[in-house]
């Protein structure tokens, strides 16, 4: 059975382009679903990077399943945390329930909804970002890209995503296993679970993004 639309969505909001990819409107109302693992810093620090990097990629499959089949869009996937849009209250309560039913794991899902605009979700998830990066960069040179060395411990090419466990990036964060996007999932071509690798990433507004990775022979 085909289930109701939210009054505030009409029938043509987030009609597919001609490539096929639903474009949702910045200033339509929607529904958002925010979902992250609680404690997942302490599990990583804990168990290690490993078993942090195999529950975080658990975490994205899952996410990525749930959202493809209630209609939804990934807005952001940062390792431990999802941003999520849906047409309806309703299906994005029950993508709601269904993330905390299937994620079996030993630290509880979080999970949040609200309404409100594409926009305001973007400002309000980068608010923190942008106060961090100012005090960043007050203490550090303008820095846009980085290349160091990782290892990888899984991907998920539908997402173009890959999680790596990698050196400390200078001026920006420690070593540490976290996963990282790309715009050209062929990137990731040839990859698998366990290879050496250096890559780059490119800071593009508040996010970094993956641009080159290229396997390597271990020292």
């Amino acid at each position: 059975m085909t289930e109701p639309r939210d009054p505030a969505v009409s029938e043509t909001d987030d009609a597919p382009s001609s490539e096929g990819v639903r474009v949702v409107p910045e200033t339509e109302l929607r529904t958002f679903l925010i979902a992250d693992i609680r404690g997942y810093t302490t599990y990583t620090r804990e168990r290690g990077d490993e078993a942090g990097a195999a529950l975080a990629s658990r975490f994205a499959e899952l996410v990525a399943e749930v959202v493809d089949q209630r209609d939804g869009r990934l807005l952001e996937l940062r390792g431990d945390e999802a941003l999520v849009v849906f047409l309806s209250a309703r299906k994005a309560l029950r993508a709601a329930m269904e993330l905390q039913s299937r994620f079996a794991a030993d630290l509880p899902l979080g999970v949040g909804i609200g309404l409100g605009y594409v926009r305001w979700a973007r400002e309000v998830r980068g608010l923190q970002d942008e106060i961090d990066r100012l005090r960043a960069e007050a203490a550090r040179p303008s820095v846009q890209s980085w290349t160091v060395r990782g290892i990888v411990r899984s991907l998920i090419p539908k997402l173009g995503a890959v999680f790596l466990t990698h050196e400390a990036l200078p001026g920006l964060m420690d070593a540490m296993t976290m996963g990282f996007e790309t715009n050209d999932p062929k990137l990731l071509d040839g990859l698998a679970a366990g290879d050496p690798v250096r890559f780059t990433v490119r800071r593009e507004g508040e996010k970094l993004i993956l641009v080159a990775i290229e396997k390597v022979r271990t020292p």
